[in-house]
């Protein structure tokens, strides 16, 4: 082949090639903006669901909007307590219904573990499953009020069947009078099916499960006093959404500088209170001292989607000087 003819198809390889390479260029990422957030709502009395991917409070709601929460899933049976408004269940380990109005003896009030695993509710086991059968203890259950010295019954319940698709239970006065019996229909676009009991027992409409991130709410736990003795107490902090969100916790990065690189491999975790109330402390005499923000401490959030996000708090009082309404900047990476 002659010289003349071989240089015009180099000079076409090389452009169909660079042509080639152009398109199959892999799109550079680019972080988002950095975004500083101001809670509109007080975490001493509502609970704000907030969606890193939309930056907004997607759905609040008063702490005593609802009572239980119940687990949607198909197979699902175990049953939430709202501990916002330090709601409490006292077992009684009788199944008398009728029979029992007054608060047995030999049993303590006590909540969910708030790290979230579903098989360490208050409510606890009440139906046991076989491979060929289904029981149910029909235990009286109490759900009761604190309100900071003395327990309080609001209602009884029994919980007496389960399946794919339905809940049905039975709640009254502790004395037997406004007795109702009551259904629930699973829907497995929401992770649990929030119930309350005013009006005869209602629905609470939740948002779908995929749809929030982080919960900024009230909630109990157990803290230690002064002389080492475990104590119930409410706290005001974040819980995750554990259905596909996860966290990494960091103390050692400055946060201006993280970038996704430096967060991708970290160990990341689904436990609800990952995040919790101690990224903030309380300093100085009660009711003179005041919530200091730890600006040391980096969260890294993993969505549904697989965005990552940096975040940290950088005060809980808003413009107004007022405590309980979080304040924190965050960037998707």
């Amino acid at each position: 082949m002659r010289i003349q003819h071989i240089i015009p198809i180099l000079f076409a390889l090389l452009f169909f090639t660079s042509c080639f390479e152009e398109d199959n260029r892999v799109t550079p990422h680019v972080p988002g903006d950095e975004l500083t957030v101001e809670l509109n709502f007080s975490i001493y009395d509502t609970m704000q669901y907030f969606d890193c991917s939309s930056n907004q409070v997607v759905r609040a709601y008063g702490n005593k909007e609802w009572n239980l929460g119940f687990e949607t899933a198909r197979d699902g049976w175990h049953i939430l307590l709202n501990s916002a408004p330090n709601y409490y269940i006292r077992h009684t380990g009788s199944s008398d219904f009728d029979a029992l109005t007054t608060i047995p003896d030999g049993y303590e009030w006590i909540f969910d573990r708030p790290d979230g695993d579903p098989d360490s509710t208050a409510i606890d086991k009440w139906v046991n499953f076989t491979e060929t059968d289904t029981s149910y203890t029909n235990e009286v259950i109490l759900l009761g009020r604190y309100d900071g010295i003395n327990y309080s019954v609001i209602k009884k319940f029994t919980f007496t069947y389960v399946d794919a698709y339905n809940y049905e239970f039975r709640f009254s006065n502790l004395d037997g009078s406004e007795d109702i019996n009551f259904s629930i229909e699973k829907d497995t676009t929401v992770q649990y099916i929030y119930f309350s009991i005013a009006d005869e027992g209602s629905i609470v409409p939740q948002i779908a499960k995929t749809d929030w991130d982080l919960l900024f709410c009230q909630y109990s736990t157990i803290l230690f006093d002064d002389d080492g003795t475990p104590t119930p107490y409410s706290v005001r902090g974040v819980l995750l959404n554990s259905f596909g969100v996860e966290v990494a916790v960091d103390t050692t990065m400055t946060f201006a500088e993280i970038t996704l690189a430096d967060i991708e491999n970290l160990d990341y975790s689904n436990r609800i209170d990952i995040i919790g109330w101690d990224w903030k402390s309380f300093e100085g005499a009660v009711g003179k001292g005041d919530y200091v923000v730890n600006l040391d401490i980096n969260y890294f959030i993993r969505d549904f989607a697989g965005y990552y996000y940096k975040l940290r708090f950088i005060n809980y009082y808003n413009a107004l000087g007022q405590k309980g309404y979080p304040v924190f900047e965050y960037q998707q990476l």
